[in-house]
């Protein structure tokens, strides 16, 4: 309830609260306990109590490659905590990602070792980044590729690498019925009410950060550099600067 009501999705932790309740009672005889209740109330009355707050790690995590700023996390102890909970600790996990991001598949190894999992990494050439996903069937972890939308639309990134149908690695390596859903009603709303289709996207969105079945290290911001002599600069988010339309004197 907790973890649903942290992201602004109170009225999804109502529901599992809702969920429980009738289970309890239909399989069990019984009711919550005083505990759920309690937590049942403050997720009712947005008890600032609920909200998340980043505490300092108390264990050095490894440094991740191309970093330079110090930031507020890792936070290692909540890890190790989140871990325990999980029943997951000493498993076997296979990490593959190409042999160009070697440093960065081994910093994924060493935090998840420093977790307590057993780690093996497994690396292939880069000309092979596009076959990453389809390793997916025996591979916990794959690390690596990047994506770029060949058009301006979220569709492009949704339906390319997260829905049920899609022909990038394989179909069904990652299938949500409530995501599939909610990406049919954007297709549709696009032609005819694009505002109702951007927050579905935006749903979308949401629900597939919830599920985190991967996870976006960074995006590319490139900055251009432009003479004093150059004027009419315009730069297009997808192709980059507009040369047609420059002048210089």
């Amino acid at each position: 309830m907790t973890a649903l009501y942290r992201p602004d999705r109170q009225s999804d932790a109502l529901a599992a609260y809702r969920e429980v309740r009738s289970r309890l009672h239909h399989e069990l005889g019984s009711g919550p306990t005083s505990h759920l209740q309690k937590l049942h109330q403050a997720v009712l009355a947005q008890d600032p109590v609920l909200d998340w707050e980043p505490q300092a790690a108390t264990e050095s995590p490894a440094k991740a490659p191309g970093t330079r700023l110090d930031v507020n996390g890792p936070d290692l102890v909540r890890a190790h905590e989140l871990v325990r909970l999980s029943g997951t600790r000493g498993m076997a996990v296979t990490i593959q990602g190409t042999t160009g991001d070697h440093e960065l598949n081994a910093y994924f190894a060493t935090v998840l070792r420093q977790l307590g999992y057993t780690v093996k990494l497994r690396e292939v050439p880069t000309m092979l980044d596009n076959d990453l996903l389809r390793a997916l069937g025996h591979v916990q972890m794959i690390s690596g590729p990047g994506w770029i939308a060949d058009h301006p639309a979220p569709s492009n990134f949704f339906d390319g690498l997260f829905s049920c149908r899609t022909a990038v690695g394989g179909a069904g390596w990652y299938c949500n019925a409530r995501v599939e859903r909610t990406i049919a009603a954007a297709h549709a709303a696009e032609l005819v009410d694009p505002g109702t289709a951007s927050r579905l996207w935006a749903e979308v969105d949401r629900l597939i950060t919830d599920d985190a079945p991967v996870v976006a290290l960074g995006n590319l911001t490139p900055s251009i550099f432009v003479s004093s002599r150059v004027g009419n600069y315009q730069s297009s988010p997808w192709v980059g600067p507009l040369l047609s339309e420059m002048w210089v004197k």
